[in-house]
């Protein structure tokens, strides 16, 4: 059964991403040339940046959580696994984010259950309760706050390898490496405007240690690399049946999420069947009355028996009314190497705030 992709992004967000995958497959002639202008200024703007990053807040570890693409690659359910780990060993853990496309400055502590608030952050806080997730809109005065609420611990600052802000370790996920010679390098595409991506390889080099999605099947990188490698795979499993099972017959897929094509992918794979209908949406996309009524007309239209979606999108639709259930994919990460990186962040933590 071939799935319905109802594709409700802003035009420029499908204009983009039809370019850049056009570009990436055959590279127009005058691409290079025109990445040639742009790329100095790229690299002046972030060295400026970078040049104003005051130091990080004193009595805590600040490890910032980032990568090199615009999105789509892990940053929030690492962060939220590298939390989980860390209070597992018995430290005191803080996040901190900018709540994207929240109109809240902050620094405020995240309750889930707040509209206003950013889609990741709450779906942070939410996952980990005892955990507290400050979104504040300046870097420093949510890292500040986030130190304060775990004094001698670890704050992670999510999405911070291009940020302006104090940190003593940067994690960072590749989404692309290659292999020669024994020795594991980084990759990237072409970054903005001519691809997804912030910056190109070269910005790894900043980074503590590498976090790897490791593909399915794939073994863990046999290379070396100048830095700590970390792998990881995450995968798409199907709704919590004891929350919210998935009623049998055809369902729809919401997804409002920088890659919805993955998703798309790994949601007929993990329920055993493909959606019949997919909307789309951009990332962060707000999920009001308006997007309801859609989805209620869409399950009436198409005699879905459910909506599917993530739990970034779910935590956006609240408790909204719909004609069908509406059931939340879970997104499961396990660690995957001969090291385990919560425990070399808590020997980090002992150089750098227990010494």
């Amino acid at each position: 059964m071939a799935t319905l992709i109802l594709d409700e992004r802003r035009p420029v967000t499908r204009w983009l991403d039809a370019r850049w995958r056009r570009w990436d497959a055959r590279p127009p002639a005058w691409l290079p040339a025109a990445a040639r202008v742009t790329e100095p200024v790229r690299r002046r703007l972030l060295a400026r940046r970078l040049a104003r990053r005051p130091a990080p807040p004193q009595g805590v570890l600040v490890v910032s959580v980032g990568n090199l693409a615009l999105g789509g690659t892990g940053k929030t359910p690492v962060t939220i696994a590298l939390a989980a780990a860390l209070r597992r060993r018995g430290m005191p853990v803080a996040v901190a984010t900018r709540g994207h496309g929240s109109p809240v400055r902050g620094p405020v502590r995240v309750d889930p259950r707040d509209a206003r608030l950013g889609d990741e952050a709450r779906l942070m806080a939410a996952a980990l309760p005892d955990v507290p997730v400050i979104q504040g809109r300046e870097r420093a005065a949510g890292l500040a706050a986030a130190a304060a609420a775990a004094p001698g611990g670890v704050v992670l600052l999510e999405d911070g390898h291009q940020a302006a802000a104090g940190r003593h370790l940067d994690l960072l996920l590749l989404d692309r490496w290659t292999e020669a010679d024994g020795t594991l390098h980084p990759a990237a595409g072409r970054p903005l405007p001519w691809g997804p991506y912030r910056e190109p390889a070269a910005g790894a080099a900043r980074a503590a240690a590498w976090l790897l999605p490791l593909p399915p099947g794939a073994p863990f990188p046999a290379a070396r690399a100048p830095v700590p490698l970390f792998g990881f795979r995450s995968r798409t499993a199907p709704p919590d049946p004891a929350v919210a099972p998935l009623p049998a017959g055809r369902y729809g897929l919401l997804a409002g999420i920088a890659r919805p094509e993955r998703l798309l992918a790994a949601c007929g794979e993990a329920l055993g069947r493909p959606p019949a209908v997919a909307v789309w949406c951009d990332d962060h996309a707000h999920h009001g009355p308006r997007r309801l009524a859609r989805l209620a007309q869409l399950a009436r239209r198409h005699e879905l028996a459910a909506w599917v979606t993530t739990g970034k999108d779910a935590v956006k639709l609240g408790g909204g009314d719909l004609p069908v259930p509406l059931v939340v994919l879970r997104q499961e990460l396990a660690w995957e190497g001969p090291d385990d990186p919560a425990a070399w962040l808590r020997k980090r933590w002992e150089q750098e705030v227990r010494r």
